[in-house]
């Protein structure tokens, strides 16, 4: 529905793709962030690193929370969104980017490994992943 919700499928791919490596996000997100004070906290930061630092200073309040744990991900890989409901102005507030179609994704992503490993996560959002090797 939205990118707050998506994010929810973001920590089990977070723990099984390799450090630099890419997750495709396959979301609607039809509410767009869906969250004010997520989108909000995004906006404030230029990187992921500044989210995650602002994070550790502050308060915890649902919402903005969100942004932490968005960041999180992003500093750990590369991310794509595929949705045609995100306009460019919010990815750039999201700092990710977005594509309309999945094939684009997997386009935009595969020639940046020579061997890669793909998962595919269907109920990314309600698993809890138990793998011995990262994937690319």
């Amino acid at each position: 529905m939205n990118v707050y919700q998506a994010q929810k499928a973001l920590t089990p791919a977070s723990q099984i793709v390799k450090e630099g490596g890419t997750i495709i996000l396959v979301a609607e997100c039809i509410e767009g962030t869906g969250e004010e004070s997520f989108e909000q906290e995004m906006s404030l930061y230029k990187t992921p690193c500044e989210v995650m630092e602002s994070f550790a200073s502050k308060e915890f309040v649902i919402g903005p929370h969100k942004a932490y744990l968005w960041a999180r991900t992003l500093v750990k890989a590369r991310t794509i969104i595929v949705s045609d409901q995100i306009p460019p102005t919010l990815a750039k507030t999201l700092m990710i980017e977005v594509t309309s179609s999945l094939q684009e994704a997997l386009d935009m992503a595969l020639p940046n490994y020579t061997s890669p490993k793909v998962a595919v996560l269907p109920y990314a959002s309600s698993m809890i992943p138990i793998i011995n090797t990262p994937l690319e």
